[in-house]
């Protein structure tokens, strides 16, 4: 227990003064303005987590993030949903992006966009900046502390038991992407989202030309993970990322996530100073 109160629990914020002069001078348009989360206690905390659940989760006329969807029902969901997500699906999804965001603010790195008009959260990013703590690094007790701030999402009994099972794997094969193909100082897109109902508004193209300017600026690449077809081809031509390597998912009983036929877990990556702005 003594080691879960030392100073290395949660991790350091570091923002360096480049990012910050950068995000401090950054014009998101005329309908949309850029907001930097310090914390939980942040006026459009609340605001970013719901809005990251609904992008991930998916609905009837929206896709939900496959990758997530595979870890949470061990199945593949590529286009929109036969019905209506549950308030299970809601709330597992609401959890998910609720730890992610933790992680990112505790590291420095959780950016969104306001449309000023409506004055909600159309569009957020949770990044780990260069020099912070990894996710390979994140001990158990930075875990639990961060498990304590969140709703624990009810137990569905449609699942097979195993989406715990298929999140450890998960992270472990990401992790092991990510150091090959990004082993030196980067910034790292945890999580990407737009509201569905935002979406082709811009707001995804102006959230990406912060995060390049804001790696430009520290002279460093971004790398991140998509699945399937269309979420590479979307960083592609609109953030200029090269996919670097493509992964299959199979664990146990699930349905494998093919690389080959379903387009697998991508490694994506941005060099400083290259792709659009």
């Amino acid at each position: 227990m003594g080691a879960c109160l030392s100073s290395r629990v949660m991790p350091t914020v570091v923002r360096s003064p480049a990012a910050k002069d950068v995000f401090s001078n950054f014009d998101a348009g005329s309908k949309l303005e850029a907001h930097y989360i310090d914390s939980d206690q942040h006026m459009h905390w609340n605001g970013t987590v719901d809005m990251l659940a609904r992008a991930f989760c998916g609905s009837t006329t929206s896709a939900p993030c496959p990758i997530l969807s595979w870890v949470y029902t061990g199945t593949l969901q590529l286009g929109p949903l036969a019905s209506a997500p549950n308030e299970e699906r809601v709330e597992w999804f609401k959890y998910m992006q609720g730890f992610c965001a933790h992680t990112c603010v505790g590291r420095g790195g959780l950016y969104v966009l306001v449309d000023k008009g409506t004055g909600k959260v159309v569009a957020a990013t949770g990044v780990i900046p260069p020099g912070a703590r990894s996710l390979s690094q994140q001990s158990l007790c930075e875990m639990i502390a961060v498990d304590g701030k969140l709703k624990r999402p009810k137990h569905d009994k449609a699942l097979d038991g195993k989406w715990m099972a298929r999140n450890a794997y998960l992270t472990k094969t990401m992790n092991s992407v990510h150091h090959e193909l990004a082993p030196g100082d980067h910034y790292y897109i945890l999580m990407f989202g737009v509201d569905p109902a935002a979406q082709g508004t811009g707001a995804a193209g102006a959230l990406l030309s912060l995060l390049h300017k804001l790696a430009d600026a520290d002279g460093v690449p971004i790398y991140l993970e998509s699945g399937a077809k269309k979420g590479p081809g979307f960083f592609a031509k609109k953030g200029g990322f090269q996919p670097m390597k493509r992964v299959t998912l199979s664990l146990g009983k699930a349905e494998a996530f093919d690389a080959t036929n379903d387009g697998g877990l991508v490694g994506m990556v941005r060099s400083a100073g290259t792709g659009p702005h």
